[in-house]
């Protein structure tokens, strides 16, 4: 039976990251996840970033000039989905569980099957 290894899985949700360790950013308009790097720009306030508000941000020239003057052209939801792109789901690290945990999850469903009336009680 295999267990979560809490001390080595990651909690929550990771920000993506390349390997050298920098952020990944999504382009709000085709979807592009890379380093901020040659071409990106974005429409913002420092305070925007701060408070990790999803901002317009564009991979390319071609991709700024669709968001349009001040990203007009750029619905929340284009924000929201290029914010979340830039979100992974946590790394969970499995382990062989103890025979105390093997213990507690056998007692545990004895008793979800006594409690539920389930048939091939003993």
């Amino acid at each position: 039976m295999l267990v979560m290894d809490l001390d080595r899985s990651e909690r929550g949700r990771q920000r993506r990251r390349a390997t050298n360790g920098r952020l990944m950013h999504c382009c709000c308009i085709c979807g592009k996840v890379d380093l901020w790097g040659e071409g990106w720009s974005t429409w913002c306030s420092e305070k925007d970033l701060d408070d990790e508000i999803p901002i317009p941000k564009f991979c390319s020239p071609a991709c700024r000039e669709h968001g349009g003057p001040k990203a007009r052209n750029v619905t929340e939801e284009m924000k929201r989905k290029a914010k979340d792109a830039e979100w992974r789901e946590p790394k969970i690290v499995w382990k062989e569980a103890t025979d105390r945990q093997k213990y507690a999850e056998a007692k545990y469903l004895q008793q979800r099957d006594r409690e539920s009336g389930t048939p091939g009680e003993g």
